[in-house]
């Protein structure tokens, strides 16, 4: 660690962690608590109401809770401005970046969230910084997606075989085509390519994934594999087979 670097205590990533998983727990029975007692409308301004009293307090992480994680982006780029705790801003950003199910569809919010507040040290443990900073230069990355004809996404991997997890996701789940609105331009593929290790903004491993965070115009991009071509080169030892997929019945 050089001169004058902030010093990151190694267990408060995970402190915090617990505490949104915690906080979570608890906005779920507050809710169906309410829910139980009054009527839908009743319980709804009952529920908002819970939620202000955490932001009035400036508790960003437990005013975060309160929202689904297909709310918390807007939520936490709401009020993104107003933390001034660097530390607190990037706990916030790392909840909700990982309950973000499609982040380049927001690319230029995410852009404004990664880019524009110092201290992006305190996104990542000690341990995850040391892992990025032994990866060579540049970095092989890749990436399964649904959109290589447009993809703008901020997720890569140095997995190959996780890409083609993803990949082929998308290829089974057919809902995947109209989430969000946003129809899959042609086959799932496998995108392959590499990065300068100055350009990806943090290493994220708590999924298993080996998750690089870069800007899409900073990846170098030279190969796109169909996502069975990739599986056939990439052999993955696991397949979309390890978690739920969605079907057009549910």
């Amino acid at each position: 660690m050089s001169a004058g670097e902030p010093r990151i205590d190694a267990g408060w990533l995970r402190r915090a962690y617990l505490r949104q998983v915690l906080d979570g727990l608890k906005a779920l029975q507050i809710r169906r608590r309410i829910d139980n007692a009054l009527s839908p409308a009743v319980a709804r301004r009952r529920f908002v109401t819970v939620r202000g009293w955490a932001l009035r307090k400036g508790d960003y992480e437990r005013y975060l809770s309160y929202f689904g994680s297909h709310e918390r982006l807007a939520a936490f780029h709401q009020v993104a401005a107003r933390i001034r705790d660097d530390a607190v801003y990037w706990r916030c950003l790392r909840g909700t970046w990982t309950g973000d199910d499609a982040p380049g569809l927001h690319s230029d919010i995410w852009a404004e969230l990664w880019l524009k507040r110092p201290g992006r040290e305190h996104v990542m443990l000690p341990e995850e910084r040391a892992a990025l900073a032994a990866l060579p230069d540049p970095i092989r990355v890749w990436r399964g997606t649904a959109r290589a004809g447009a993809d703008a996404g901020w997720s890569w991997t140095t997995d190959a075989g996780r890409a083609v997890w993803f990949a082929r996701w998308h290829a089974d789940n057919q809902r995947v085509r109209v989430l969000y609105g946003v129809l899959a331009q042609g086959s799932p593929m496998v995108l392959e390519g590499l990065v300068a290790r100055d350009q990806v903004l943090a290493l994220l491993s708590e999924r298993g994934e080996g998750e690089l965070i870069v800007p899409p115009e900073s990846v170098q991009i030279e190969r796109m594999l169909p996502w069975d071509a990739a599986a056939a080169e990439y052999e993955p030892d696991y397949l979309p087979s390890d978690v739920e997929i969605l079907t057009p019945d549910g």
